[in-house]
């Protein structure tokens, strides 16, 4: 992880399809991404180097909604503690954030939850830490506002009017990392990493 931090390439993977967004993650031995143009999500296994199955997002319109700083950003993914997560904008919900749970062995999205969000292109981010689902004003500058905060065990919102400090000006894309109590912030240059308290 040391080397990653300061921009050590160890391996170089050649993808079988474009991706969209920055909401790409590893979780296990598989990168999860969304295939460009589609409501597919791929995982790639990074041992074989093979795909080995495409989840649909039932719902999802590929390009239709985005964040703040659009970019194909319509569809995140996020891990936590309790398994991997799709935060994705849907037309049904009024262009508002969905969030739908992923069997990673079944590889089917288990549940949706149309959540009470501002519309999407109003967002910085989203991203799932510790069971809570959060949503940030602004993707630039240095600092933000967490404007939504839910528990997804409860589904009960939680006051969530704290401003966050970031690393990088612009923040294409944010997560936490439990396993190493370290929080991650994508901007357009580099990957930036906190201590996380938890």
């Amino acid at each position: 992880m040391d080397m990653f931090k300061v921009g050590v390439t160890r391996k170089t993977y050649t993808l079988p399809y474009q991706w969209d967004g920055t909401g790409g993650v590893v979780y296990g031995p598989h990168l999860y991404f969304n295939r460009a143009n589609s409501p597919y999500i791929v995982k790639y296994n990074l041992k074989t180097e093979r795909v080995e199955a495409q989840i649909s997002v039932g719902g999802y319109t590929a390009r239709k909604n985005s964040y703040q700083w659009t970019g194909y950003s319509g569809m995140d993914l996020a891990v936590d503690e309790q398994g991997l997560w799709v935060l994705w904008g849907s037309t049904g919900n009024s262009r508002r954030l969905s969030a739908s749970k992923i069997d990673v062995v079944r590889n089917v999205i288990t549940q949706t939850y149309g959540l009470s969000t501002e519309p999407m292109s109003s967002m910085g981010n989203a991203f799932v830490a510790c069971g809570v689902i959060y949503c940030i004003d602004y993707y630039g500058g240095r600092s933000t506002t967490i404007n939504f905060a839910l528990r997804y065990q409860d589904w009960k919102p939680m006051e969530p009017q704290h401003t966050v400090h970031k690393p990088v000006r612009r923040q294409l894309h944010g997560g936490l990392q439990p396993q190493r109590k370290s929080a991650v912030c994508l901007g357009q240059q580099a990957s930036s990493y906190l201590s996380a308290h938890f």
